[in-house]
């Protein structure tokens, strides 16, 4: 069994866990400034948002789920999921949510893994 890994002290959650977010956020900054487009990129962020016991395999980690955590870990599950519907929509609806549900939601998720400040 492997330790988990960056364990934040504050929340029980790993730091590392944010990486699942990054290609979603990065895309959608990047769209708001004009930069690119990334309807291409879909299939490769849907791949990297994982829930959190998907990312961290209870068979492979120790101490996955814990008390401090249990409560963090479902509403993360619960982030997953409803970034996972919303990136299984029409590209343009996707685009048309990133300021409204997007970014509240990736904000929602890093608060959670890092600790509300």
């Amino acid at each position: 069994m492997e330790k988990m890994l960056q364990l934040n002290n504050q929340t029980g959650i790993s730091n590392d866990y944010v990486n699942a977010f990054v290609l979603l956020s990065i895309n959608c900054m990047a769209y708001r400034r004009r930069l690119k487009n990334f309807e291409s990129n879909l299939p490769a962020i849907r791949s990297t948002l994982k829930k959190y016991g998907e990312r961290y395999p209870a068979e492979t980690y120790e101490k996955v789920i814990t008390p401090k955590n249990q409560k963090a870990v479902k509403r993360l599950d619960e982030l997953v999921d409803a970034l996972r519907n919303i990136l299984e929509e029409d590209y343009l609806e996707i685009v048309a949510k990133i300021d409204s549900h997007l970014y509240p939601l990736l904000d929602e998720v890093t608060k959670l893994i890092y600790g509300a400040s």
